[in-house]
């Protein structure tokens, strides 16, 4: 078994109740329709970012220095 973090986070009542229903959805499936992926729902913003590198994930200069301070 994977050993995970423990994390505590305060919600609003509303975001807590969706994000309930969202997860519920996702792990029952609604019928006739496929959970959404990340992906699926980050859509619109693929490309938005106009002007940098295509390959700015994969491209081991561009991380070179992630994670320092």
């Amino acid at each position: 078994m994977l050993a995970m973090a423990v994390i505590s986070l305060k919600l609003p009542f509303t975001l807590d109740a969706q994000l309930t229903a969202f997860l519920q959805s996702s792990e029952q499936g609604i019928e006739g329709t496929e959970p959404q992926s990340a992906a699926d729902l980050m859509v619109d913003l693929v490309g938005s970012c106009k002007g940098e590198p295509a390959d700015l994930s994969s491209n081991p200069a561009y991380l070179s220095d992630f994670g320092t301070i």
